[in-house]
């Protein structure tokens, strides 16, 4: 099959513009020529076109490659960094609880020595309500022993 001149002078800029790509590395322009030289221009099955088109494949699947690795690798740091701060998260965790089991057996220390120091407390008023009513008795025993004195005094006067 031959090409007529029209489409020879295309496939010469096509390839020519693939070329420059190829030495610019301009995948944009590849891509299009590539395209171009498959799609518009019917060629003759050459071992050069397919070539070429072979190794824009290759380097095509080398850089999307080298793209699934990079992104594999953030994927890989960012879950080693989401891990090393979720195991941070646990020990702050750990330590908080610790922290508020140690409050809490402190709180319930306090409350503990709190209630015994009402009981305390309650004791000591129970005591003072007992002397005010010991006093008191004694208060008035010793008032009725004072009107008997004076019982006597007056009927040994008289």
């Amino acid at each position: 099959m031959t090409l007529n001149p029209y489409d020879k002078a295309k496939f010469i800029q096509l390839h020519s513009a693939a070329h420059k790509a190829d030495l610019a590395d301009q995948e944009e322009l590849k891509t299009k020529a590539g395209l171009h030289l498959i799609k518009n221009i019917q060629l003759p099955t050459s071992h050069y076109a397919f070539e070429k088109l072979h190794r824009y494949d290759v380097v095509q699947s080398k850089q999307e490659d080298l793209k699934l690795r990079e992104q594999a690798n953030f994927l890989q740091a960012k879950k080693a960094n989401l891990q090393r701060a979720l195991e941070e998260s646990s020990r702050r965790n750990a330590e908080k609880q610790a922290q508020l089991i140690e409050r809490t057996d402190m709180v319930k220390e306090h409350q503990a020595m709190l209630e015994e120091l009402r009981m305390k407390m309650m004791m000591i008023h129970d005591k003072k309500c007992c002397i005010k009513r010991k006093k008191a008795m004694m208060a008035y025993e010793c008032q009725a022993l004072q009107a008997e004195v004076d019982a006597i005094s007056k009927s040994s006067k008289d």
